[in-house]
């Protein structure tokens, strides 16, 4: 299974720093599974959380995460806090819901199962051929978390060579791609013009399609789009230029396949720290003078990262 990257996950209180991953292990019928350190913003270890990704028996009864807080620092409802993250991590796997279960007796952990949102369903008896059983424990509670999944939110950049009506559309696709802080950009080494990976949506195209396509022709990575977080509209004179963009995790090496012109332009991928990168694009208004294209696409991809940062909780 592919594991995603995790620099999202963090809010104003707390992140979640990645110990280590496991793969499946189909004879135990454990799923892959993603395991964490739970870490104030300072990098104070407070405590742990695990995230099993996929359902079947085992995580009915032992669930698809858990969680403990170092007894110094409970009461803050971390726990709960470092679930809604977990969320986040599960819906790059597509999973629809997540179940968390904890001894009936553990107050506390119910209550964290209420602060994150949880639905009871069920107190359950625990198999005899669960380890849990094995351990003496005999019933868990069911809480069941379903993960909704919010829409991509539409701006619109509105030129002011822009036409009353507009009577041409042009759409295209991009990707956020990051790794360990890093993004990664296409970046015109004649020009020093710098982009965001992506182009526009052939026939028959969807704009996930397109995103696939076009990050693995001008950077040579395979991605999957994990969330669509923004459709951006700009007008500039009879044109209407929509922008998807994604959020992307990489899945594994391709083949770039550089257009002529972009051959020319000294197109490469690069990677960039993402506060440099935004940075970068902030400039959008100098170019005003001199480029007025380059000046709008600085200005898209600055909107853009905007929203990323919005969506990591980093505006």
């Amino acid at each position: 299974m592919q594991f995603y990257p995790v620099d999202d996950l963090k809010n104003d209180e707390i992140f979640l720093r990645l110990d280590h991953t496991c793969e499946a292990q189909p004879e135990k019928r454990w799923l892959p599974a993603y395991y964490f350190n739970i870490c104030l913003t300072d990098g104070t270890k407070v405590g742990y959380c695990d995230l099993r990704i996929g359902h079947n028996d085992k995580t009915y009864i032992g669930g698809n995460i858990g969680y403990g807080i170092d007894e110094a620092y409970r009461g803050h409802h971390y726990a709960a806090r470092a679930c809604a993250l977990l969320f986040r991590q599960a819906r790059k796997h597509q999973m629809d819901y997540v179940i968390i279960t904890c001894d009936p007796a553990n107050r506390a952990s119910a209550r964290t199962c209420e602060l994150a949102g949880g639905r009871y369903l069920e107190t359950a008896l625990i198999p005899e051929d669960n380890e849990m059983y094995a351990e003496g424990k005999r019933q868990v509670m069911i809480w069941r978390f379903d993960l909704e999944y919010a829409p991509a939110k539409e701006i619109e950049i509105l030129g002011a060579n822009r036409f009353e009506t507009f009577t041409k559309t042009r759409e295209g696709s991009r990707a956020v791609i990051m790794r360990d802080g890093m993004i990664l950009l296409s970046h015109e080494t004649i020009s020093g013009w710098w982009l965001v990976p992506g182009g526009g949506l052939e026939p028959g195209e969807t704009p996930e399609e397109c995103c696939v396509r076009e990050t693995e022709e001008e950077t040579g990575v395979i991605v999957r789009p994990l969330q669509h977080f923004l459709t951006l509209y700009e007008y500039y004179e009879e044109y209407r230029y929509i922008s998807y963009y994604f959020v992307c995790g990489i899945t594994g090496a391709g083949r770039m396949r550089l257009t002529e012109a972009e051959v020319q332009r000294g197109l490469e991928p690069q990677w960039l720290p993402l506060g440099e990168a935004v940075e970068l694009f902030s400039r959008h208004q100098s170019y005003a003078d001199s480029n007025e294209e380059k000046r709008g696409s600085y200005l898209r991809e600055y909107t853009a990262l905007q929203e990323y940062l919005k969506l990591l909780g980093q505006e």
